[in-house]
């Protein structure tokens, strides 16, 4: 029986976020046809790139804060009055931390303790950030002596406010059907004037109470209950917003489902709806597929040790978060409910889109925050500034240099010779792959249930600076998906086989 050839460019790859759900690829259809798109049936750690799938590590940024009572659930970036950046970090109570080197380090004093930290909200003005407090107040960070100090707002009920962002020069506070815009010459002076331009009100467009005001190039995106606002600057000192309701934008509930940076191109929200991608102009919906999949409480996860996947169903929603690192990668935080908690965090799960690529990839780490940790790592690459926090104060950063202790996972499947045919896999070539990668091939007699035997390393080369590893397998089914398991910067995966008659 001639040997025929199939090889998986990754350039080009389906992504599935449950292998259940993945279809067959048929590599060899009748009558001229092409062969199906490879499909990456599940992988973890391993992050998409131009030319296919790279392994990533992860290094230790700051170790657990050994004293800390109540985790922590927070990570803002700030800027010092002094202009400095900064990376800040609360903990259950609202104790404030700043990442000082590689170790947290308390803010002493801090403002009085709150309960729920997810009310913190920051406004950057004229290179200094304006932190609030719901229900406490404002405050400003000075790094020189390490200290939250009191900022005094005039002029506002601050039992009413929610938080406050910044925007062309005014520092805006919002309640939860309204704004109130501060002076231009001083951004605490929110006492209405027109000498000075302060003032505010009630927003007709807003359906719901309001979650959250981030800025934009041009001006405000006001989230609530069940639509996005958007506050356009208009320069006009007595009229410097004009609001107009964002076409097709929906509702969200929380801070932890909204994904800002302040320079950023579109943002990302979570709404009852499904994902948006949202500019001042418009909203459009997004990756329908993450919200089918996480609407289906249903988490899996491929061992490594046994070769199956295992499963948790749950009868409660999956927890999500999200996180925009360097206006590229969209974080979605996920994972279960779980009783007693974990002491590493809710999420055991990063889903990773490439917003330049439109690519997805998966990441395997419990956290409770991810954040950017750009602002204090002037110059480090996107992917290097993703940045997850655990309970009690460990931070780790993914790491793409493709260290030896990285080591991640990519399934690709089910390869099929023709719908009704068997197949026998000969051989499996990898293209850059180290020497002590792993390569596994799952077949199936009936296209559900399935084997796993590993492959015998063949033969290593080079191509240029290519590292090329073969391996030999001979297994006999209807489809076969090549499981690898190590440290590689795939471009492409090539298959060796023999068509062995009907099934």
């Amino acid at each position: 029986m001639a040997q025929l050839d199939f090889s998986m460019n990754l350039q080009n790859t389906r992504f599935s976020l449950l292998s259940s759900d993945q279809s067959r690829t048929v590599i060899n259809p009748e009558r001229g046809g092409n062969p199906d798109p490879p499909t990456v049936s599940y992988s973890h750690n391993m992050m998409a790139t131009t030319e296919g799938y790279k392994t990533i590590g992860y290094t230790v940024r700051t170790p657990d804060v050994p004293a800390i009572v109540s985790g922590f659930t927070l990570v803002r970036p700030i800027i010092a009055i002094d202009g400095s950046l900064h990376i800040l970090g609360w903990d259950g109570v609202g104790q404030a931390y700043r990442i000082a080197g590689s170790a947290w380090q308390i803010v002493n004093p801090s403002p009085p303790p709150i309960l729920l930290t997810e009310t913190i909200t920051v406004g950057d003005v004229d290179g200094r950030s304006y932190i609030f407090y719901e229900g406490h107040g404002c405050f400003s960070y000075d790094s020189d002596t390490n200290t939250l100090n009191t900022v005094t707002l005039t002029g506002l009920d601050l039992s009413e406010v929610i938080g406050v962002a910044g925007s062309n020069g005014y520092l805006v506070a919002f309640t939860g059907d309204a704004i109130a815009w501060s002076s231009t010459l001083d951004p605490t002076d929110f006492v209405p004037s027109p000498v000075t331009g302060s003032g505010g009100g009630k927003i007709a467009d807003i359906d719901g109470r309001i979650i959250l005001t981030t800025s934009v190039s041009t001006g405000l995106l006001i989230y609530t209950g069940h639509n996005v606002v958007a506050a356009s600057y208009t320069g006009n000192i007595n009229f410097p917003w004009k609001l107009k309701e964002v076409p097709n934008s929906k509702g969200t509930s929380t801070i932890a489902d909204i994904a800002f940076m302040s320079n950023s191109g579109p943002q990302f929200v979570r709404t009852f709806a499904g994902y948006q991608s949202v500019v001042p102009q418009t909203a459009e919906m997004l990756l329908p597929e993450v919200e089918d999949f996480l609407t289906g409480r249903r988490v899996e996860t491929f061992n490594e040790v046994t070769f199956v996947y295992d499963e948790v169903f749950t009868g409660a929603n999956i927890l999500t978060r999200l996180t925009l690192i360097g206006s590229r990668y969209l974080v979605i935080s996920y994972g279960l409910a779980e009783s007693p908690f974990n002491p590493l965090g809710p999420y055991t799960h990063a889903l990773i889109y490439d917003n330049v690529l439109s690519k997805l990839s998966k990441l395997l780490i419990r956290h409770i925050v991810c954040f950017d940790l750009s602002p204090i790592i002037a110059g480090a690459a996107n992917t290097n500034a993703i940045a997850f926090l655990q309970l009690k104060g460990a931070v780790y950063t993914v790491d793409t240099n493709n260290s030896e202790e990285a080591s991640g996972v990519l399934i690709l499947g089910k390869l099929q010779h023709r719908r009704g045919k068997f197949l026998t896999i000969l051989e499996i070539s990898l293209t850059n792959a180290d020497i002590f990668t792993k390569a596994y091939v799952q077949t199936s007699l009936n296209g559900s249930s399935f084997t796993t035997k590993e492959a015998s390393l063949k033969l290593t080369s080079t191509q240029g600076e290519r590292e090329l590893i073969d391996y030999n397998i001979r297994e006999t089914g209807v489809n076969h998906s090549v499981v690898i398991i190590g440290n590689v910067n795939l471009v492409d995966v090539h298959t060796t086989y023999t068509e062995a008659g009907d099934r």
